[in-house]
């Protein structure tokens, strides 16, 4: 490129998939479509669907989460791209009674992830509002946030799935259940 001369415009500004059924995570959610167009910070669009319907952003990690738990594990807060879901409503399928062999995956190489949800649906009812934060870190995947919040309840989670040298996988989780009454949970 020239000194002075105008910026190429990307070879791609905006896409859109769209389905009749999507399967993911062994679930089956029904018509879908994604449709992205490029911000200067990323990609920016819309998720609407039979089971999902909400904003989804593919751009940088944020610099930092909105819970207090300190970062000195995660990868550095400004480098890599992350994946922000904000969704007024998500239903969760039951999962097919098909069942896949596992794929071979490197926690490591997961994408720092947020989803806040409005209204998540599942196990054949209403869960509640729900938030979810992830990311890499050095030896894994970091869960340090996920909460789902209904009224009169609060069921929060953290973890840590790791790649062992040996080549092995680990997870550890921290579960807690916050209710007023726990028949009505």
């Amino acid at each position: 490129k020239k000194t002075g001369s105008p910026a190429e415009p990307p070879l791609l500004s905006q896409w859109r998939i769209e389905t009749g059924a999507l399967q993911l995570f062994n679930r089956e959610f029904g018509q879908f479509a994604l449709t992205m167009r490029r911000w200067p910070t990323g990609w920016h669009g819309d998720v609407r669907g039979a089971a999902i319907n909400g904003s989804v952003v593919i751009g940088p990690a944020p610099e930092k989460p909105d819970n207090d738990k300190p970062l000195a594990r995660l990868a550095p807060k400004t480098s890599g791209t992350g994946v922000h879901l904000t969704l007024s409503q998500l239903t969760l399928p039951p999962a097919s009674e098909e069942k896949l062999p596992p794929a071979p995956m490197d926690p490591r190489r997961l994408p720092f992830v947020t989803v806040r949800v409005d209204a998540l649906q599942g196990f054949g009812g209403p869960l509640g509002a729900a938030e979810f934060e992830a990311g890499p870190d050095s030896d894994g995947w970091s869960v340090r946030r996920f909460v789902i919040r209904r009224p009169g309840s609060e069921f929060r989670a953290e973890g840590h799935w790791r790649t062992q040298l040996s080549g092995g996988q680990t997870t550890d989780l921290k579960l807690a259940l916050n209710s007023e009454n726990l028949g009505d949970v």
